[in-house]
């Protein structure tokens, strides 16, 4: 509270609108920004739909995915903080590489466990590995709105865009898709995702680009 008192009250405009947010759509690096959003979230709303009915068909009570999604929040709320300060000394990379990597073994595995408990601890780490994902994609996205000039008030509309896309398509596409062809198969191709950004970003992006700017 105190440090919020000191910021300065009067705000500048700055005049840009829809046609700068446009531009920056066409540039390679904000695009790949809003896709490190959109990702987690489309993973995180397949987990909240398929999750809580996967436990109850295993017999959980409605308390137990309850508590399951809540530990699962808190969890992922505790780590964000962690996972933002070795962002901010290591790198963007290093901790989006960690995410997409221990996210795909876990999607893998979401459809393995014939036990409650088990899956319940697979959900909870999953929410885990995607707490690795928002600090890091988040500022990458806002470093490439800076250096588009693009103002950081329509950069955070970028972020909110890309992460209800995410969740609409992850729960749609994830149910439908479980409806059709059963748990393991959109997790499947969740994990597919995960892994193919993971390799697409080792091999399109240089380091520099994805690190903490000096």
């Amino acid at each position: 509270m105190a440090e919020t008192r000191r910021l300065p009250t009067r705000h500048i405009q700055s005049h840009q609108g829809v046609g700068n947010l446009l531009a920056a759509l066409r540039e390679r690096s904000v695009m790949r920004g809003m896709w490190l959003v959109a990702l987690p979230a489309l993973v995180s709303g397949a987990v909240s739909v398929l999750g809580p009915l996967r436990l109850h068909r295993l017999g959980a009570s409605a308390a137990a995915i309850g508590a399951t999604f809540l530990m699962a929040a808190g969890i992922e709320a505790a780590i964000t903080p962690a996972i933002g300060r070795l962002s901010d000394r290591r790198g963007r990379l290093l901790p989006l590489r960690l995410g997409l990597a221990t996210t795909a073994g876990l999607l893998f595995c979401f459809s393995l466990p014939r036990d409650v408990l088990l899956l319940a601890v697979v959900v909870v780490a999953i929410a885990a590995a995607l707490g690795a994902f928002w600090a890091p994609a988040m500022a990458m996205l806002s470093d490439a709105a800076e250096r588009q000039r693009l103002d950081q008030g329509l950069a955070a509309a970028l972020m909110s865009l890309a992460w209800a896309a995410g969740q609409i398509v992850g729960s749609g596409a994830g149910g439908a898709v479980a409806k059709a062809a059963g748990d393991a198969l959109p997790m499947t191709m969740a994990a597919a995702l995960c892994l193919g950004t993971l390799v697409a970003y080792s091999r399109l992006s240089p380091p520099g680009s994805l690190s903490r700017r000096s």
